[in-house]
């Protein structure tokens, strides 16, 4: 190898990540749907993902360094000692109209007795007193799917300038978990007719995201 050849630091860093710190997350697939994803706001954004990572047949880039950061931090907490069990399989089966179902799985951090804690890497801790609506959809997904009447979203990262580690407690929702069954439902609809949902966003950035994927694909073919 050249050593004084240039390289390109996040080309290098996503090849690396992507061979080691992967290979727990399954690529998506049709009829399997991930928490993660589903507690995006916008369908068309989850589409989008879905649709150019079964075409691609890999993860984008910016989900890998996301991911990766983020996977960092969660093991270092796992390995405390505290938890009766980390890195689990928590998964749910929807029956749909006419026969057959959709899977919803996905990966809790850990539990502590009635309780599933799901720590979450971030730049700024929420303000006030409650977490992202984001996040207590995921979390309360980990705790129907497990059965645990409790749960602890725990941020980790800068508040007032300080970085630290809070906790928002949370109770079980029925109201939370059929909402986010619903969007599994709707965004299986769309990918099975092959129908990209309307972008809900202010400025239709997942629209536009699609257009530029077109054009980026149409220009590598040429």
């Amino acid at each position: 190898m050249n050593k004084n050849a240039p390289i390109n630091l996040q080309e290098e860093l996503v090849s690396f990540l992507r061979r080691k710190r992967l290979r727990k997350h399954r690529l998506p697939t049709i009829g399997v749907y991930y928490p993660t994803t589903l507690v995006q706001p916008c369908t068309r954004g989850q589409w989008n993902f879905y649709k150019q990572t079964i075409e691609q047949h890999k993860f984008p880039d910016d989900f890998v360094l996301k991911t990766s950061e983020g996977s960092v931090w969660h093991e270092m907490i796992e390995q405390l000692g505290v938890w009766d069990s980390v890195e689990g399989t928590a998964k749910m089966r929807v029956p749909l109209e006419g026969g057959g179902y959709i899977t919803i799985r996905g990966r809790y951090d850990a539990i502590r007795g009635d309780t599933v804690w799901d720590f979450k890497r971030t730049e700024r801790v929420p303000w006030g007193y409650k977490p992202k609506f984001a996040h207590l959809l995921q979390l309360n997904f980990y705790m129907e799917a497990l059965g645990k009447p409790k749960g602890v979203v725990a941020y980790i990262g800068y508040e007032g300038g300080k970085f630290r580690i809070k906790e928002y407690h949370h109770v079980l929702t029925d109201w939370l978990t059929q909402t986010l069954i619903n969007k599994a439902l709707t965004l299986h609809t769309h990918l099975v007719n092959d129908v990209p949902p309307v972008c809900t966003c202010r400025t239709r950035v997942h629209e536009v995201e699609w257009l530029n994927y077109e054009r980026e694909k149409a220009r590598l073919v040429n």
